[in-house]
């Protein structure tokens, strides 16, 4: 039985590996049918199913998931939204030099 997608060539699409997209070619017998050509002008190649690789989750969406912080957030895990500048500082002191953003 083949598999069906919804996905269809021009879509805007994004991956929430590597960021917004278009998808630029469609070859339905290919175990990783689906070509996207990134913002970035990267390429992948997805399964019909929107899957990276095969028998993972779905990275390849129509939208940008949106993340609820309020309800993520407990007495004893405040939102990043509510805490304090020394809080993120702390955070932020916990993070090593390598993985810093140069400014």
């Amino acid at each position: 039985m083949k598999t069906r997608t919804t996905f269809k060539t021009n879509d805007r699409v994004y991956c929430l590996v590597k960021g917004w997209g278009n998808i630029s070619q469609i070859v339905p017998d290919d175990l990783y049918a689906i070509s996207v050509k990134f913002d970035s002008e990267d390429y992948d190649l997805y399964t019909l199913k929107g899957q990276l690789y095969v028998k993972t989750n779905q990275t390849l969406l129509f939208s940008c998931p949106i993340v609820d912080l309020e309800h993520y957030s407990t007495d004893d895990n405040p939102s990043p939204v509510e805490l304090t500048i020394e809080q993120l500082e702390e955070m932020l002191a916990l993070v090593p030099n390598s993985l810093r953003i140069k400014q």
